[in-house]
């Protein structure tokens, strides 16, 4: 979620800097964007002082968000189907939360929908937790198998253009190099910890923060029906450990199934 302040601020305190980012704060916002008049030259170098100290203060792009308010009539659009518009405005509807939810539903399985969903809440509730970008952690967590469901013929495809040394992998875990390709190149939507994350979400390979927590909380989703309680309440306590810990659990199971794990 993020933060429209509208009005002038060309006399923004250091007090009203503070009470705007304890409102970001108490509601979980993750960007606060300034809405100026452009014609107002001042009160926009003003503001971008303040944006030194507060990197996450930034500017309201009146005719992009404009440009994607305009689909809400659409009824394609509000069913996920995207693809008569450009690609960059398919990245700022996920970035923007708009149809977010109904562009990744459209792209899975119906029985897949309560996975990714609940995958992208635990994603955010992690997030929140280690104090790391929500809004990206549910963006990761929404369209992590967004390409599980193609057939072998497009994923060998896929796989040709972005990681063809890898197309003899058990066809399973295919899905993550295509489905950050996917939301690359089809999608539009571009952040590069969310690529990472998603492109080693079956392994677990990039460590960052939100590389463990699309990890976790793909494997310990509890709509799986697994008993994986001690180790989700361990990722709530301690990230880092139950990462650690889940991929020795996982190493054991493949072990257990004969799988040859490097």
């Amino acid at each position: 979620m993020n933060l429209l302040v509208k009005g002038s601020y060309s006399v923004l305190t250091l007090d009203q800097a503070k009470e705007i980012e304890e409102y970001r704060l108490k509601k979980n916002c993750q960007k606060v964007y300034f809405k100026v008049n452009k014609k107002s030259t001042g009160e926009k170098k003003v503001l971008e002082r303040y944006f030194k100290d507060y990197p996450f203060f930034s500017f309201w792009d009146d005719e992009e968000y404009s440009e994607i308010l305009s689909y809400k009539q659409d009824k394609n659009i509000l069913q996920g189907d995207y693809r008569k518009y450009p690609v960059y405005i398919r990245g700022l509807m996920i970035e923007y939360n708009l149809f977010r939810k109904e562009i990744a539903y459209s792209l899975v399985k119906p029985k897949r929908i309560t996975h990714i969903q609940s995958v992208a809440d635990l994603s955010a509730e992690l997030a929140r937790i280690n104090g790391y970008d929500v809004n990206k952690a549910e963006i990761a967590g929404l369209f992590h198998d967004c390409t599980k469901k193609l057939d072998k013929k497009e994923t060998a495809r896929i796989m040709r253009l972005t990681a063809p040394k890898r197309i003899g992998e058990s066809f399973p875990i295919l899905h993550q190099y295509t489905g950050s390709y996917f939301l690359k190149h089809e999608l539009g939507y571009t952040d590069y910890e969310v690529y990472m994350a998603i492109r080693w979400h079956c392994d677990g390979n990039y460590e960052s923060t939100l590389g463990k927590i699309i990890y976790l909380a793909d494997k310990l989703d509890p709509t799986r029906g697994l008993d994986n309680k001690d180790i989700l309440e361990l990722a709530k306590k301690d990230l880092d450990q139950a990462f650690i810990e889940e991929k020795k659990r996982q190493k054991e199971y493949l072990l257990s199934q004969n799988v040859v794990v490097v």
